[in-house]
């Protein structure tokens, strides 16, 4: 039977421009060279399952310097059907995140806690009525959730801080310079982030589609 290719993608949430590297320099698994800061590098698909060595650097750098993370296994496993996200945060933090993707056709998204503070609710809703299409309840600072299946169509990102939950108050995406809603397109069978972060004591949104380029 054949296994079910793997995904991986990138976020630089860093204040340089970054390459990233899974596995050998010769032949790797994932390379993402020159990700901007607060950009990303979308989904690439492997069917090269087991266990890699994660590299990073400056783009500006010859030198790679290899991920170590507390703990004596020092390599990111890479598994059939599972979804990967390497992160880099504001701080610097290298993180290997592994998720699920619920099954059927549809739009995905997953949800992204960059910020120090536990998020009470991360939502997409649908522009048109005020239907919830897919949402995450108490995501715990720099984690992510799986991803969700979604009818493609038109919707609006909303989050709540547990400051926030007992006057029933949201934060939402805004259209730039104006503190109107912004409305997303989602399309079929493509892949979206929701992102939110913490940059001088201002909590901010990114919105990523990191669906496949071939």
């Amino acid at each position: 039977m054949e296994q079910k290719p793997a995904k991986i993608f990138f976020v630089n949430l860093f204040y340089d421009v970054i390459d990233i590297r899974l596995g050998d320099e010769t032949d790797p698994v994932y390379t993402a060279k020159a990700v901007k800061p607060f950009s990303y590098a979308p989904v690439g698909k492997t069917v090269r399952f087991g266990r890699y060595q994660l590299y990073f650097k400056s783009s500006n750098d010859n030198r790679w310097n290899s991920w170590n993370f507390s703990g004596d296994d020092n390599f990111s496993e890479i598994k059939p059907g599972k979804i990967y996200c390497i992160a880099i945060t504001t701080d610097g933090a290298i993180n290997y995140f592994s998720m699920n993707e619920e099954t059927g056709e549809g739009a995905k998204v997953c949800f992204f806690n960059a910020s120090p503070i536990r998020v009470s609710d991360m939502r997409v809703v649908l522009d048109s009525a005020p239907n919830l299409a897919a949402d995450i309840q108490d995501l715990d600072s720099n984690m992510l959730s799986n991803f969700y299946t979604i009818p493609p169509g038109r919707y609006l990102l909303f989050w709540q801080f547990p400051f926030q939950k007992s006057v029933d108050e949201y934060l939402f995406y805004t259209q730039k310079g104006t503190n109107v809603p912004k409305a997303f397109t989602f399309r079929q069978e493509h892949y979206y982030v929701f992102l939110i972060y913490t940059e001088s004591d201002t909590t901010k949104a990114l919105f990523f589609d990191i669906s496949p380029t071939a």
